[in-house]
């Protein structure tokens, strides 16, 4: 009997912990403002960038973005341009952050500075930095002309005979977001290169590719 006591006052005390941190986290959530997330934002400017601070910022924007807070034309702007400079930095957790924030914001205008640090990436020896930028340029196709992505393009159809798994199912899986922007024709060009995923031991670059092939021949 006193086992048993004791074994409920121990989850009763770990339930009140649990609530204790999930309230100081929403209370942490209910402060952030557009007002104070733009003044920080100043900090993505600084010559020494603090990876850690500057993801949690990246975070706290991408929490507005999604809870429909509003950016003017200017802030949004602005903003965007301070983002992209953190590409200055190394930090493989910041860059995963940036790309995701930039995703969101989807500025429109700004969009040939973020091709160009897309375009530096995906030349990255790092295989991360590769990764994202790739999964990044459905993004970029929506807002520039083909002309524009032709060398984007031919980075992309390179990387799907990359000998790291996770590098092909990023090109394969860009591809088939790009075949629904307009891009078909381009896609179908791939064809070969799709084939020869296949013929790789990799399970999953075989179920992306045979997508990929799918879409590629669903009007033959």
């Amino acid at each position: 009997m006193q086992f048993m006591k004791s074994l409920v006052k121990t989850g009763i005390d770990n339930y009140q912990k649990s609530r204790t941190r999930g309230d100081e986290e929403n209370d942490i959530l209910k402060v952030i403002t557009k007002s104070q997330v733009l003044l920080d934002a100043r900090m993505f400017n600084d010559t020494q960038l603090v990876p850690k601070r500057c993801r949690a910022l990246l975070a706290k924007i991408v929490y507005l973005i999604n809870q429909g807070e509003t950016f003017t034309e200017g802030e949004s702007t602005t903003l965007f341009f301070s983002i992209t400079k953190l590409f200055q930095s190394p930090n493989k957790e910041l860059r995963r952050m940036i790309y995701l924030t930039v995703k969101e914001m989807r500025n429109e205008d700004s969009v040939y500075i973020l091709t160009s640090s897309i375009t530096k990436d995906i030349n990255s020896k790092d295989d991360l930095f590769r990764m994202n930028s790739i999964r990044m340029t459905p993004v970029i196709a929506m807002h520039t002309d083909p002309q524009n992505l032709q060398q984007i393009e031919r980075y992309i159809k390179n990387s799907l005979s990359d000998k790291n798994p996770a590098v092909a199912s990023a090109s394969l899986l860009a591809g088939l977001q790009m075949m629904y922007i307009d891009y078909h024709e381009t896609i179908r060009k791939w064809q070969t290169e799709v084939l020869d995923r296949l013929k790789k031991p990799s399970p999953s670059t075989h179920y992306h590719a045979l997508c990929l092939l799918h879409e590629i021949k669903a009007q033959d």
